[in-house]
């Protein structure tokens, strides 16, 4: 349904239909559109949901919510556990400060008991020495007054052991107080250090967050650099890599229309097998009747063409792009078989060896140079031998050796 619904002036001026439509929009205004500077005294909340639709909520003052909830969990609730458990370690350290208290005042209160005990043994002494100044001065209540102050003597003696008794007990109690309020000490001292054990645990999730984080960059910033050296398998030769760049030269990919390995040199795709000198593919053609036109991957000028096993000269073919070879007539039947050679780079040191090899004679596997073979001038005509003077004769000679001597006019062997 559309959010504001206004009714169409079919022709003329209706007068009513346009005041409608403009209530309609003034209605649609003040009642669902939130407004910069709001009127005083005039709502403007949201009634529905706000879906940012991935969008960033910016410079944004205090934000009072009721529940926090990032990526599906909900911290409010790990945010109150965490209050609950605080506070149950502080109600605990107070529970423990009041008990000490509370066994702090008990010994002050027995203190304070064996004290008035002490007074009233002081008290009941004195009261012993007045009964008996009374006893020497009355014979006549001397007996009497002698069994009081025995009486006296004995309830003084007796309030004295109590007053110890009494202080023993205060100093237990003290004793009893003194443990407690170590223990509270000691309790708050384990609070203490469980809060800084547990700080600690935090401030190593986060390093080892930070560590996962790095190595996951490391290992994101590997996986780029392997993947724009090595692009795949892909159906034909790229321009760009896989994040669209360009071109590293060195950089690989295997192109399945052709089966084959391929390396970029910086301007141009080649296959990787040329690095292996000598033959590295034939391939067959048949049923191409009719076709001229054969679509393989080679390097160009390392590239050979035979119709039917018979080779093909270069001016029967053109083989120049690298990815096609272009026969000058096109094949005359389906049996015709086009082989086609492809050839690696070789080097001469492949054939000829060093040149330190080549400079002190053939060995074994290499082609000799002019300078140790016997040349001749034509199919028919005369081979040339080394020719030098007596003085220039090899030090070492070896039988079958042969030569011209310049110095005698003949030759010698």
């Amino acid at each position: 349904m559309a959010k504001i619904v206004l009714s169409d002036v079919a022709s003329g001026y209706n007068r009513q239909r346009i005041n409608e439509n403009f209530q309609a929009l003034e209605d649609e205004l003040n009642n669902k559109v939130l407004y910069r500077d709001n009127p005083a005294g005039q709502p403007n909340v949201m009634v529905n949901d706000l879906d940012m639709n991935s969008n960033d909520v910016l410079n944004a003052g205090t934000v009072a919510v009721q529940v926090i909830t990032l990526d599906g969990v909900n911290y409010s609730t790990v945010l109150d556990g965490k209050v609950t458990e605080a506070s149950g370690f502080a109600d605990a350290s107070e529970a423990s400060s009041v008990s000490s208290a509370g066994y702090a005042s008990n010994s002050s209160a027995s203190a304070t008991v064996s004290s008035d005990a002490a007074a009233a043994a002081g008290s009941s002494a004195s009261a012993a020495s007045a009964s008996e100044t009374a006893a020497s001065s009355s014979a006549g209540t001397a007996s009497t007054k002698a069994d009081e102050a025995s009486a006296s003597a004995t309830s003084a003696s007796n309030s004295e052991t109590a007053a110890a008794v009494s202080a023993s007990a205060a100093n237990a109690s003290a004793i009893v107080a003194t443990d407690k309020a170590t223990l509270a000490d000691n309790s708050a001292t384990a609070s203490a250090s469980s809060a800084a054990d547990s700080q600690a645990s935090a401030d190593s999730i986060v390093g080892d967050v930070a560590a996962a984080s790095g190595f996951a960059d490391a290992a994101a910033a590997s996986y780029d650099e392997f993947d724009d050296r090595y692009l795949g398998a892909k159906a034909s030769d790229p321009a760009l890599d896989n994040d669209g760049n360009a071109l590293l030269t060195g950089a690989i990919y295997w192109d399945t229309t052709a089966s084959v390995m391929k390396v970029y040199t910086g301007s141009v795709w080649t296959l990787v097998s040329t690095a292996v000198e000598g033959v590295y593919l034939v391939s067959e053609h048949t049923n191409i009747a009719g076709q001229s036109t054969i679509t393989i991957t080679y390097d160009v000028g390392l590239a050979q063409v035979l119709y039917n096993g018979v080779q093909l000269a270069f001016a029967d073919f053109t083989a120049t792009n690298g990815t096609t070879i272009v026969l000058t007539s096109p094949v005359s039947l389906a049996s015709d078989i086009i082989t086609i050679i492809l050839w690696g780079a070789v080097t001469s040191s492949s054939l000829i060896g060093t040149a330190a090899s080549k400079d002190f004679g053939v060995s074994s596997g290499e082609l000799p140079l002019a300078d140790n073979v016997v040349l001749k001038d034509s199919l028919t005509g005369a081979g040339t031998l080394p020719a030098g003077t007596t003085a220039e004769r090899p030090g070492t000679p070896a039988v079958g050796m042969v030569r011209y001597n310049a110095t005698n006019a003949q030759f010698e062997g």
